[in-house]
């Protein structure tokens, strides 16, 4: 488990990195990069927990975004509550992708996930109480907090499922893979 000032350097980070470069984006823009990123991470959590082959290409993990959401859910890479989130920004990231007008972050279906991604979540001035405190001196919260209230909770709600993300590919990377550790081949 993370220590408390650890996950508070993950939340800083995530405020003075991830934020501003989202925020910065179009609605579409910042949906598909953020969904880009989740997917790079499922796809590093999976790499480093599977077996290597010694193919170049490895066909297995020639997966588009929910498949690879649900293998690392049930091979216990994520827990069942992140892989609801991730589902629910596959859902988002697939209405920006295949609809060409009236795609933003006011458009009722996207509003519609929105809360359900933010179910269980702090409410948005808890959250942004809580960025508040932990970015202390970190100029691009309020460049975030200016976007319209439903962009500012998908960029907060998703930095919080990035920041786990990326503690959870941490962890398994850092895990030794057993084939490694075996003293002989047998």
């Amino acid at each position: 488990m993370a220590s408390k000032d650890h996950r508070k350097k993950d939340l800083q980070r995530a405020v003075s990195e991830f934020l501003p470069a989202f925020a910065a984006e179009s609605d579409r823009g910042c949906v598909l990069l953020v969904a880009a990123i989740a997917e790079g991470h499922l796809e590093e959590m999976l790499r480093a927990k599977l077996v290597k082959v010694p193919e170049k290409e490895d066909a297995l993990l020639d997966l588009h975004f929910a498949p690879k959401i649900n293998l690392a859910y049930r091979i216990g890479l994520i827990s069942e509550n992140l892989c609801r989130h991730l589902i629910i920004l596959k859902d988002i990231r697939n209405h920006f992708a295949h609809n060409i007008f009236d795609c933003d972050f006011e458009n009722h279906y996207v509003r519609a996930k929105l809360s359900e991604l933010g179910e269980g979540l702090p409410s948005y001035e808890e959250v942004v109480d809580l960025l508040h405190t932990a970015a202390k001196d970190v100029e691009p919260l309020s460049m975030v907090v200016q976007e319209t209230k439903a962009k500012t909770m998908f960029l907060l709600h998703v930095c919080s499922l990035l920041v786990n993300l990326d503690a959870a590919t941490r962890r398994i990377e850092q895990r030794i893979n057993p084939a490694q550790a075996e003293p002989h081949e047998m």
